[in-house]
């Protein structure tokens, strides 16, 4: 099943809205990518793809990629919590890439076993902040960008919580 997003933006000045048609889906080594041309991309990750690159044994870490050409504004990996388990069992971490923004999650850092069996897909969003300037010294300016990541637990469609802490440290 391929899903559409379609982004509904108003017009400038007069003539009405415009649509934002989607960019056709892209097979990754993990998943399916699918994107806007407003900046916004989803990899839904494929367990099959996923389990074969967890019996590699070349393999070291699963990475789940959405290529900085493609996400200009947000990025979300969903990736269902038994296949993220799979890997964690495998002894091999999770490594979230969205632009030039990475989330390393090791073995053991999000408890999964809550999850296991109940259809609990997981959303990792990475999007570019906005970074206030310094008040009273205008000489002083962001070295970087900035950006938000959220992990959250969804089921049947409902939203189940989210994830802000890590029994094990993660690497940004």
């Amino acid at each position: 099943i391929v899903v559409y997003n379609y982004t509904i933006s108003s017009g400038g000045g007069g003539g009405g809205g415009g649509v934002t048609p989607p960019v056709p889906p892209t097979p990754t080594d993990t998943g399916t990518l699918t994107s806007t041309a407003d900046g916004q991309a989803t990899l839904t990750v494929d367990d099959a793809k996923v389990a074969s690159l967890v019996a590699r044994a070349d393999v070291t870490q699963v990475e789940f990629a959405i290529p900085t050409d493609v996400v200009a504004k947000q990025g979300t990996v969903v990736v269902a919590a038994d296949t993220l388990a799979r890997v964690f069992e495998a002894g091999k971490p999770a490594v979230v890439k969205v632009g030039d923004a990475q989330l390393a999650l090791p073995p053991g850092a999000i408890d999964l076993s809550v999850f296991k069996g109940q259809g609990v897909s997981l959303k990792v969003s990475v999007a570019k902040a906005g970074v206030p300037t310094a008040v009273g010294d205008a000489a002083l300016k962001p070295a970087g960008d900035a950006f938000t990541f959220t992990i959250r637990a969804e089921a049947g469609g409902a939203d189940k919580g989210g994830i802000s802490t890590f029994s094990k440290p993660v690497t940004l």
